[in-house]
């Protein structure tokens, strides 16, 4: 005997039951950034994800389809907020001479992981082995991110103004200053006593960056 087909209004509330309202969806890709950051693709937990979230475990896999995909998403919309800045300097940058680009450049790049903290995190724990998730990262976003920044370098070393250091140190030495110290809150808070997030501190901070960055790369 064929079982009765289901109506579709029953279909649709369901559906509708199911759906994540963009607010819910934020905060989810939000919790997800941090799990992941925090413990690992493979130590994060859906569940736990879940719970922080404030919805069923099963919502992940109805919209994502799996762990595989929750982190996509989530990363992805990271990754996506650094293809902005990128694009912004392209825009920003124009008719501004070299020493002004790096800059501009540099203090972009230190606000945007003062606004993401866990990017550092995330790329630390991605970067130590090779696998898809890293593959995919400098597919679809960081390998335009690094030769945006290996254009600059290379032009202020042609122009005679910027130390002919390696480029590929430079880049990740500036990463590494420009994501430690939003990455590690408790550390700064438990050996200075200063809050990461304090506006203050995030200017004296800025400062400090951007003289040891041109100092280091500036010919005297």
């Amino acid at each position: 005997m064929t079982p009765p087909s289901k109506s579709p209004r029953t279909v649709s509330r369901r559906r509708a039951a199911s759906e994540l309202e963009p607010s819910a969806r934020e905060t989810l890709l939000a919790v997800a950034v941090r799990e992941f950051a925090d413990h690992g693709f493979e130590g994060a937990s859906t569940l736990e994800i879940a719970r922080r979230a404030g919805i069923t475990q099963p919502m992940i896999n109805y919209h994502f389809g799996s762990k595989a995909g929750l982190w996509e998403a989530a990363i992805g919309g990271v990754m996506q907020e650094a293809d902005k800045l990128f694009s912004a300097l392209e825009s920003e940058l124009k008719g501004v001479d070299s020493r002004s680009q790096l800059v501009i450049a540099l203090r972009r790049i230190l606000s945007f992981n003062t606004r993401h903290p866990e990017f550092g995190r995330l790329m630390a724990r991605e970067g130590i082995r090779p696998g898809p998730r890293t593959r995919w990262m400098i597919r679809t976003h960081l390998h335009q991110h690094f030769e945006a920044l290996t254009q600059l370098f290379e032009r202020g070393v042609e122009e005679g103004w910027m130390r002919p250091l390696p480029v590929m140190h430079v880049i990740f030495f500036l990463i590494g200053a420009a994501a430690h110290f939003a990455a590690v809150p408790a550390l700064a808070g438990e050996l200075y006593g200063v809050d990461v997030k304090d506006p203050a501190v995030q200017a004296e901070q800025a400062d400090a960056f951007i003289e040891m960055m041109l100092h280091g790369l500036l010919k005297t």
